[in-house]
């Protein structure tokens, strides 16, 4: 690694596996981008070859900290030079375990590690020391607007961070040692704490017992002026108040602090409000909430006290969502604020509230978890604004109202209401209906829907893990006037086909999956199997055909499936074509030159022999993936689409024999993937197009040296990748100058990079993986 002297970019902070960085790594000192910093253990890996890089920028993170052994290591990395670094990340192992000396030991390495005063960004990680060293409080640090602390479950008291003269978001989670938070938090010096802080995130704090108000006693004006957004989680023996005078602020969230008694009377610019599992919370009036919009009130018991939250009626309310109130009698006696204290609400969610029996509300209805819920309200169907209808896990629910939808309703949306055997056929009669999108799924009791013809503005249809439904209505497939352009049906497994007859007529967007027993999508008839086994169809007309309007057509996991249409044709409209584990289908088309085709992606077709004719008349197609087909020997013998084709991806076609033909002719291919095809020795004789930009190939059994790819006549060339299967790459330089990403991996007997990428001047990302005798 510390040839690589001309280095500009090392991306790996996704390295997880890293244990150390290499030796000799301060070499690298032109070094501008290191994602990871991860210390070593040994001399030569340690924290001191950060010195030498003084280029680097924006993002540097430093892990395994605990592997520093001397204090003069974290000062010999003069972080506090690095007066190009935007945000810096120091971490030690969250699960390391410490002993007293070592805590102490951690201080004076985190004192060392001050970064330089423009630092925008700061995150401490997993530090073990008892308590933070003074330089985190400096007010010179005039740029930094983030700051955070996680599982620093060591420290007994929180760094003095209120002088922060810019600070706009402060996390502090995981410090379970923690008792108070007082004068220490906000600092001596300063006599308006936090002035700039919008964002305080409290998380995890287990022992944290009191929130000491700044200048306690005394009078204060302000404190957290500008504070936007405070939440606390997990805070289980915090009590005490909250800050008071929070003017500014929008967003508060207290979650699993069930100690924690709030009084707060001013709050005029609160537009979200969530309270869960907080038994002791208490909102008292009188207070200002004019601008709340949003609510959530979840896990309470009668204990809590929510006092004067809806007597001011709630103007702006939009949003109330109730969770996990066990008790009948708290909603049964909340009804007449729902009805008469909020004047308009948009969206309401009920969930985990078994005792429901009935509710009213407007616009958005969400219920979800209610067990004790059999049957909607009549009135429910009544609200003429309600514009959206979800019902979830309501394992009671057997029926609906015999009457039509709202006429404003345009999503609906049901799951996991196992008792539900079927839908009112009211719902099928509304011309007036407005209803767009209807989605139904887990209700594994539901055979069939009402006969009749679609609501006329329903455009979307969403059918999943219905496993008892048999058949759709005949009604649905045929009628000429409906609006229906997408249908989607995923885990139906007693279904055998989609439509008796004909698909409907404005379809354009198809998927089907994971429908076991599938066996054609339209008809229920005429498919016989030869003594061969190979299904073939007794008959076909020309109305078996699908919708001439379809632009799309997906089946995945469909094994029975025989034919993608019965008279071997797919529409002209066709532009997405995706088929993959369909282990019966044989054949995708007899042709497919007449279709409007732009991507074809075939996977995991164990059956398929051959590809349709007319592969090189797509003049629209651009993206082409065959991966999976194990007897597939050929391609159609007019080769390939040369005009529009951009991206071609082959692999795990063990039978494949050759490539397709004339591919040097691809002049738009700028992204080829060749891989795991045992049968494929060579390449084409004329070779692939020059304009490539991106080249993988994997596993190959390829006999032509590498210098006869004819690689340096890539100029555009950016990205190769090569796994395995090239045994003549040992030493050979025939790499494009223009390559920015080399990937090598699985190459047991590469021992020397040098000839290869002594040549590479704008490369600035390498992967070496697999590659066990390179030094």
């Amino acid at each position: 690694m510390g040839n690589l002297t001309k280095l500009h970019h090392l991306r790996n902070s996704n390295v997880h596996s890293l244990g150390e960085m290499p030796k000799g790594f301060g070499k690298l000192t032109c070094l501008l981008t290191l994602g990871r910093f991860v210390v070593g253990k040994v001399s030569g890996s340690g924290l001191r070859e950060l010195k030498s890089l003084t280029h680097l920028q924006e993002t540097l993170r430093i892990s395994k900290l605990e592997n520093v052994k001397d204090v003069c290591d974290a000062c010999e990395a003069q972080l506090n030079n690095k007066v190009n670094l935007k945000a810096l990340l120091l971490e030690w192992s969250i699960w390391h375990v410490r002993n007293l000396d070592q805590c102490e030991f951690e201080t004076r390495v985190l004192s060392m590690l001050k970064p330089y005063q423009d630092v925008q960004e700061l995150t401490i990680t997993g530090y073990g020391g008892p308590k933070f060293p003074i330089w985190l409080g400096d007010s010179s640090f005039s740029k930094l607007v983030r700051l955070k602390f996680e599982h620093c479950g060591t420290s007994t008291s929180l760094p003095s961070v209120g002088q922060l003269p810019f600070l706009k978001e402060l996390v502090i989670s995981g410090m379970g040692r923690v008792k108070s938070v007082g004068s220490e938090f906000y600092g001596s010096s300063c006599s308006v704490p936090f002035p700039s802080l919008e964002t305080l995130y409290f998380a995890n704090m287990q022992e944290w017992e009191e929130w000491i108000p700044f200048g306690s006693g005394q009078e204060v004006d302000e404190v957290f002026p500008k504070l936007r957004k405070l939440s606390l989680f997990s805070c289980s023996k915090l009590q005490g108040a909250l800050p008071k005078r929070l003017l500014l602020l929008e967003r508060l969230v207290i979650q699993s602090c069930k100690q924690l008694l709030v009084t707060i009377q001013c709050l005029p610019a609160l537009s979200e409000l969530q309270i869960k599992g907080c038994k002791r919370v208490v909102l008292s009036s009188p207070m200002d909430l004019s601008s709340l919009k949003s609510v959530l009130l979840g896990e309470m018991a009668n204990e809590v006290v929510l006092a004067g939250l809806f007597e001011q009626g709630l103007p702006k309310l939009k949003n109330l969502e109730i969770q996990n109130v066990r008790e009948q009698p708290y909603l049964r006696q909340s009804e007449t604020w729902l009805l008469q204290d909020i004047s308009s609400p948009n969206r309401l969610q009920i969930s985990g509230c078994p005792q429901l029996l009935s509710l009213v509300t407007e616009d958005d209805l969400e219920l979800s978890n209610c067990k004790g819920l059999t049957k909607l309200p009549q009135a429910l169907l009544t609200l003429s604004s309600l514009r959206e209808l979800r019902i979830s896990g309501c394992a009671s629910l057997v029926s609906f109202p015999q009457a039509a939808l709202p006429s404003q309703l345009r999503t609906f949306k049901i799951e996991h209401c196992n008792a539900l055997e079927s839908l009112p056929e009211a719902w099928m009669r509304n011309s007036n209906s407005s209803l767009q999108s209807l989605e139904i799924g887990y209700c594994n009791s539901l055979i069939s829907f009402p006969e009749g013809a679609l609501p006329s503005r329903l455009r979307t249809i969403e059918i999943e893990e219905c496993n008892a439904l048999e058949s759709l209505p005949e009604a649905w497939m045929q009628d000429s006037s409906t609006s229906l352009e997408s249908l989607n049906i995923d885990g139906c497994d007693s279904l055998t086909y989609i439509a008796r007859i004909q698909l409907p007529p404005s379809l354009r967007r198809l998927i089907i999956s994971d429908c076991y027993n599938l066996r054609t999508l339209t008809g229920d008839q005429g498919i016989c199997s030869s003594r061969s086994g190979r299904t073939s169809l007794t008959s076909f007309s020309s109305e078996n055909e699908l919708p001439a309007t379809l632009e799309q057509l997906e089946v995945r996991f469909c094994s029975n499936l025989a034919f993608l249409s019965r008279n071997g044709n797919l529409p002209q409209a066709l532009k997405y074509l995706e088929v993959s584990y369909c282990s019966k289908l044989e054949s995708l088309a007899e042709r497919l030159d007449n279709t409007s085709l732009e991507v074809i992606a075939i996977s995991y077709l164990e059956n398929l022999k051959s590809l349709p004719a007319g592969l090189h008349n797509l003049h629209h197609l651009q993206e082409l993936k065959v991966y999976g087909c194990p007897n597939l020997e050929s391609f159609p013998e007019g080769g390939l689409p040369s005009t529009k084709l951009t991206k071609l991806t082959i692999g795990y076609c063990e039978n494949l024999k050759a490539l397709p033909n004339c591919m040097h002719n691809l002049t738009s291919l700028l992204h080829l993937e060749i891989g795991w095809c045992r049968s494929l020795v060579s390449f084409p004789e004329d070779g692939f197009p020059t304009n490539l930009e991106s080249l993988e190939v994997h596993d190959l059994k390829i006999s032509k040296p590498l210098f006869e790819w004819g690689l340096n006549k890539f100029s555009s060339l950016r990205e190769l990748q090569i796994t395995g299967g090239c045994p003549v790459l040992l030493s050979s330089p025939w790499f494009p100058a223009s390559l920015t990403v080399l990937h090598i991996s699985y190459m047991p007997n590469l021992e020397s990079l040098s000839l290869i990428v002594e040549n590479l001047t704008s490369l600035e990302i390498l992967i070496l993986c697999k590659c066990p005798k390179l030094d």
